[in-house]
């Protein structure tokens, strides 16, 4: 942030214009008319006075200047031997985020070589009133022109705010999608830059559905994908997101699922790696949950059929009322017990009598409350 004394030529450039309305200065900086169609465009930045720059105060055409310029805030905002204009270009990268196309380069058309979508964006920044035509930006753009349906919807909606219903409806369309076809392919720990970068490219229509999912194949199984954007893959080779990752985590959630933490636990990471080899085939996620199905029935064949989170629902809303909520991992013995155990009535007095042996708080309570109904108020504890 720069200080009134920092303001001299040698810190922050000279302004181009400066203007005084209502006892208020202002500093004005031409913004190059290449980025702006060969519209006379500012920035302007509020100080307090005028300070020395040489430069003759304007006192004729403030209203015109003011209407034709980006305010940019106070002049302390300026930061000390930055240029204003780097600040102008830092935020139109940063817009240029969620629209892509305003720093890409016509390559063919007559306005090959420019950046004809930026200018006209500047453009609307100074004329908010006169929204620009799409045949206006046909005839200045091959990139615009070029834009597929969906794309154009992006680009629309974009334009009209993240507060529009247009806007709205195409990021919840996007969002279901994606998550529709990683929920497909089993993907349950996809890392978020990864999910990020092909919502972005789905939602502005870069990426129609089927490519959409041919990068997602990409993901699940490279070794056999021949379909997917290079951009896509270098970001997973960038960071280091591996397949095998996304797998072996997919693989940890099957097992707790399938056969409980206490199981799944015991696996070696070398082994969840080799079962995870199962989801890089057709159908793997029917093929691991089949075979974890199997170890299932093995193990409860009273239960067959079901799978640990079914089962552990089932017992523990039993077991609640006696001893509050089990711990999967260190109540499994007594869980398993109760897996084993098919009669609801003998599953509660087994949890009954396992509170009691462990001086189980949630027991001791409800055991005092019973006393105290049959035996009156006087009778007000239980010794577990």
């Amino acid at each position: 942030m720069s200080q009134a004394s920092d303001w001299s030529d040698a810190n922050v450039p000279a302004p181009d214009k400066v203007g005084i309305k209502d006892g208020k200065t202002y500093f004005f900086y031409q913004i190059p008319t290449s980025l702006t169609g060969g519209q006379v465009g500012y920035l302007s930045y509020q100080a307090p006075e005028a300070y020395n720059f040489n430069v003759d105060v304007d006192a004729g055409s403030i209203d015109g200047l003011l209407d034709n310029s980006f305010f940019a805030g106070d002049h302390l905002e300026i930061e000390v031997g930055v240029n204003p204009m780097q600040s102008y270009v830092e935020r139109i990268k940063s817009v240029a985020r969620v629209r892509p196309w305003l720093l890409k380069k016509e390559t063919t058309g007559p306005n090959a070589g420019k950046y004809a979508l930026l200018s006209l964006f500047v453009q609307q920044l100074f004329e908010p009133n006169k929204p620009i035509s799409q045949e206006e930006y046909l005839a200045a753009s091959d990139i615009y022109a070029g834009m597929n349906d969906r794309q154009r919807d992006y680009f629309s909606a974009v334009g009209l705010g993240e507060d529009s219903a247009a806007w709205k409806n195409l990021a919840q369309e996007a969002t279901i999608t994606v998550a529709s076809l990683m929920e497909s392919r089993g993907f349950t720990d996809v890392p978020k830059s990864v999910q990020e970068f092909v919502y972005t490219k789905y939602l502005s229509g870069e990426w129609n559905k089927d490519f959409l999912g041919e990068n997602l194949d990409y993901l699940k199984s490279p070794n056999t994908s021949t379909v997917f954007d290079k951009e896509f893959a270098d970001l997973i080779e960038g960071e280091a997101i591996g397949v095998n990752n996304i797998n072996s985590q997919t693989t940890k959630k099957y097992l707790q699922s399938y056969l409980g933490g206490n199981i799944a636990n015991k696996y070696s990471q070398e082994e969840i790696q080799k079962m995870s080899d199962i989801l890089n085939l057709p159908n793997g996620n029917q093929l691991l949950a089949g075979t974890l199905q199997g170890e299932w029935d093995k193990l409860f064949p009273n239960r067959a059929g079901s799978n640990w989170d079914a089962s552990y629902t089932l017992v523990n809303e039993i077991a609640k009322p006696w001893v509050g909520d089990l711990n999967e991992i260190n109540d499994y013995g007594f869980i398993v017990d109760l897996m084993n155990t098919d009669d609801s009535n003998e599953q509660g007095k087994k949890a009954r009598m396992w509170g009691l042996s462990n001086n189980n708080q949630t027991t001791a309570n409800l055991l005092a409350t019973q006393a105290q109904r049959s035996f009156g108020s006087s009778y007000r504890t239980v010794d577990t």
